[in-house]
């Protein structure tokens, strides 16, 4: 198990998210964040805007208190999903009105990620002002590539733990058409926890079948903004902790670590 803290040459992550929750704020839907955007706009120079569509389905009740058999889908008002990009494009901070997130594709170190956070956040919590947040997520997406590592041909049970291997760890690899591992369970804090998923995927319509680590750290309480960056850095403890555990020395050894402060 690998216990340093490492920064990879050959960099399996391709995608890091941060995400706010918190209770519904109705003047994000209704009215453009326009002072949030002029606080941003230097670091985060294009924006775009998605209508993300939200159905619900309801069940008329007649007299007799008995639900109608058929279902109707009622559509609700769309929500604006606000996406304010960094210049080079490896930042993008996006804001609807239930939460405000960052995220990255190229994500090198944990000090980075943090510092592009905090000016949008600040700008957030002075302009909308949230009571509280209700959950505080940290969620990295890992693709190991044996190709791009160089270790094509070495099966998955020498570079993954068993534990997170499903149908490979007991299985002949050239028999597994598809394979995948589900998991949920908490941190030391009970109201914090991991949402895991392992297994074989596609990225980028390459047809190399690579082994995704998809894993969602998460605390879900009433949380004050003041507390924010404590959560965030109890999160990134657990996180960085667990794929040392999934790796093995030899997929460790082959991404080219250096070590770091």
């Amino acid at each position: 198990m690998v216990s340093q803290r490492v920064i990879y040459e050959n960099n399996p992550l391709i995608e890091v998210i941060i995400q706010y929750r918190f209770p519904k704020i109705l003047a994000l839907n209704s009215k453009d964040p326009i002072e949030f955007q002029d606080r941003i706009k230097d670091e985060y120079p294009i924006y775009q805007l998605a209508l993300e569509n939200q159905q619900e389905i309801s069940f008329a009740i007649n007299q007799n208190n008995v639900a109608a058999p058929i279902p109707s889908i009622i559509q609700k008002q769309p929500v604006r999903n606000h996406t304010f990009i960094s210049s080079d494009g490896t930042y993008k901070i996006n804001l609807t009105n239930e939460f405000i997130s960052i995220s990255t594709l190229s994500y090198r170190r944990w000090e980075e990620m943090i510092a592009h956070l905090k000016t949008p956040l600040a700008a957030f919590e002075e302009i909308y002002k949230p009571p509280f947040y209700e959950r505080i997520g940290l969620r990295y997406i890992d693709a190991f590539s044996r190709n791009e590592l160089e270790l094509k041909g070495v099966p998955w049970t020498e570079l993954i733990n068993s534990a997170w291997l499903g149908a490979f760890a007991c299985t002949n690899e050239d028999r597994v058409i598809n394979s995948g591992l589900d998991a949920e369970y908490f941190l030391d804090q009970k109201t914090a926890r991991a949402k895991i998923h392992t297994g074989l995927g596609t990225i980028n319509n390459n047809p190399e079948r690579v082994f995704i680590v998809d894993s969602d750290f998460m605390k879900i309480e009433m949380i004050k903004p003041m507390d924010g960056y404590s959560v965030l850095e109890y999160l990134h403890n657990n996180a960085k902790g667990f794929i040392s555990e999934v790796i093995m020395e030899k997929l460790h050894l082959a991404m080219k670590p250096e070590i770091v402060e």
